[in-house]
């Protein structure tokens, strides 16, 4: 089983030993003469050029177009996943033989969720970005998803949770066929919670 984990970064960091991790560096385009010697995020087919609008997700898009692999997954330079608490990350993070035995029995995995206490989903948006954005995007599902109409009162409920999984990474691993990577994913049958 091939598994590749991306490892999202726009600077220099420390990088995984581990051969599951690839390293790869978003928004090469708009920086040309910075070279941190990782994949680029603009070979090929990419949308490079957006990564000040997409973020993270100019990686998932290089690798749904570029990278052959059984499952793709993706974590930040400063957040993994791993399956057991230490003292040293390195230690503790997600490896190759524990990555292929979870997706044997899973379609995606996730990191654990985490209780904020102090504010909700909306209210942590509200106050770290523009939430005339947030508010747009619900106006746009509220009018129509997946060609359905969609239960306003649904995306208030989830608006308001306090849980949430680590913001700032999606850190997951999805099968990486065109239907999976290339559309929303409707619906999570197999999912296993890890240790952050």
């Amino acid at each position: 089983m091939n598994i590749k984990i991306l490892v999202v970064a726009h600077k220099q960091c420390e990088i995984p030993k581990d051969d599951v991790y690839l390293p790869i560096q978003v928004g090469k385009v708009l920086h040309p003469d910075l070279n941190l010697g990782y994949q680029p995020d603009n070979d090929g087919e990419n949308i490079s050029e957006k990564n000040p609008y997409y973020s993270e997700l100019t990686a998932i898009y290089w690798a749904w177009k570029n990278l052959k692999a059984d499952y793709i997954g993706l974590v930040h330079y400063r957040r993994y996943l791993g399956m057991k608490h230490g003292k040293d990350k390195w230690q503790c993070l997600l490896t190759k033989e524990e990555a292929q035995a979870l997706c044997k029995e899973h379609d995606i995995i996730l990191p654990q969720k985490r209780r904020y206490y102090i504010e909700s989903l909306w209210s942590h948006y509200e106050h770290t970005h523009d939430i005339s954005h947030l508010e747009k995007t619900k106006a746009i599902i509220v009018v129509d998803i997946f060609g359905q109409p969609y239960d306003v009162e649904r995306i208030n409920a989830i608006a308001k949770k306090h849980r949430k999984r680590l913001s700032g990474i999606p850190a997951c691993f999805q099968r990486s066929d065109e239907k999976n990577l290339g559309t929303h994913v409707q619906h999570v049958h197999h999912e296993k919670e890890l240790c952050g």
